[in-house]
């Protein structure tokens, strides 16, 4: 069971691959899904309030109605007249645990106060635990043996190209960010240096200005204690943790890529398995799409490879 706020909307990328990998279910979503296309269809008519949308829709964040929202709310809601919802509890559907009940809470304002606790609302799901269960009835996540395997997943193809992309932007923008934080590290110890011979020269050109050499050093003093800070923390934000955030998003990346290419591995295998089912008793496929008669078993292992055992005549020699 997974819960909490995970800045995510319902239709966004990361969404889709929490449920679709994971096999959870949006307990609220589930509870409301039969309602959902009437409440969609009362939005339209501006039949609703956005008290209504809290409930109707599960609003747990950007609400017009928060408090916080009101007076703090720093980016613009996805649904600006209603908000947004962002606030999940997954679990993984068994016989043994299902849910019964999903709400939002905590709308309501702090007693003795005009304010809300928080500008995300909570979500309150019910579920029930069953001693015994029956497999059979019921729409239920995998069993474990099916997680283990690595190629077991309801993501699509495209759903995991999209996330590829977007890792690979943010990859590049880790590159850039780091490198200008780079360029402020050289920058601040180029103005240390020109500040170092600075505080060497000015007292030659003004050796008989006491005042003046004596301002002129509290100052470079001053700026190159400053510009040593900046260019030691420009240093460490740009190579250290800028090259630990590009390596990490690129493991991540290379991590779906492989992900997608077994899932298309399986895909591919799992249409050549329907291809070879198709086709007719004592009837093989040659290169061209036509087919000869033969004897022609077909076996899938638990792997599923496809192992085909063919035995023909070559009607040239008969």
């Amino acid at each position: 069971m997974h819960a909490g706020d995970f800045n995510s909307i319902p239709t966004s990328n990361c969404y889709q691959i929490i449920k679709d990998h994971s096999f959870v279910t949006d307990s609220w979503l589930e509870m409301h899904q039969d309602s959902m296309a009437d409440s969609l269809s009362r939005l339209e008519r501006n039949q609703l309030s956005a008290s209504d949308c809290i409930q109707l829709f599960g609003i747990t964040c950007d609400s017009p109605l928060d408090t916080w929202t009101q007076h703090l709310l720093k980016q613009e809601a996805h649904s600006k007249n209603i908000g947004d919802r962002l606030d999940y509890i997954f679990y993984r559907r068994t016989p043994e645990i299902t849910c019964q009940q999903s709400t939002v809470v905590l709308e309501e304002y702090i007693p003795g106060t005009q304010w809300n606790y928080s500008d995300h609302f909570g979500v309150h799901s019910l579920f029930t635990i069953n001693g015994r269960s029956n497999r059979a009835i019921g729409n239920f996540a995998p069993v474990p043996s099916q997680l283990a395997r690595p190629d077991f997943t309801k993501l699509l193809p495209s759903t995991l190209d999209t996330a590829i992309e977007i890792l690979a932007l943010d990859q590049a923008l880790a590159k850039t960010t780091a490198n200008k934080n780079l360029v402020k590290s050289s920058l601040s110890l180029i103005a240390m240096f020109g500040l170092y011979v600075t505080q060497i020269v000015l007292p030659v050109m003004y050796k008989d200005n006491a005042n003046a050499i004596l301002l002129s050093s509290i100052i470079c003093g001053f700026l190159m204690i400053v510009f040593s800070i900046s260019a030691f923390v420009f240093f460490v934000v740009g190579f250290v943790f800028g090259g630990n955030e590009e390596r990490s998003l690129n493991q991540y990346t290379l991590d779906l890529r492989v992900c997608l290419e077994t899932l298309q591995s399986r895909i591919r295998r799992e249409s050549l398995t329907s291809t070879e089912t198709s086709i007719p008793a004592g009837h093989c496929l040659t290169q061209d799409g036509s087919s000869f008669s033969s004897s022609c078993s077909t076996n899938s292992t638990s792997e599923g490879l496809i192992i085909k055992h063919v035995e023909f005549l070559d009607s040239k020699k008969r």
